[in-house]
């Protein structure tokens, strides 16, 4: 399912990539998710969604980059 999303997100089609980051924006709710799901590429995926010129697409990433702030800064160090 992540690598399908993961595929959504680098498609041209904007529906498919604010689904893919719907799907990221609920798994980052969970800390289980986060712990064993979440990886570079996804938080890469997040970190290039807020520098998007769509709203949309910022909106849902900033509030998945939020909660894995909250939830999981204290998991891994930052550098």
């Amino acid at each position: 399912l992540i690598s399908t999303a993961i595929e959504c997100y680098r498609s041209n089609h904007r529906s498919l990539q604010l689904a893919s980051l719907c799907l990221f924006h609920g798994l980052s709710r969970s800390v289980h998710q986060l712990r064993t799901t979440f990886n570079d590429t996804i938080c890469d995926i997040l970190l290039d969604a807020v520098k998007s010129s769509d709203l949309s697409l910022v909106k849902l990433a900033s509030s998945a980059i939020s909660n894995t702030v909250l939830e999981f800064s204290t998991c891994r160090a930052v550098n």
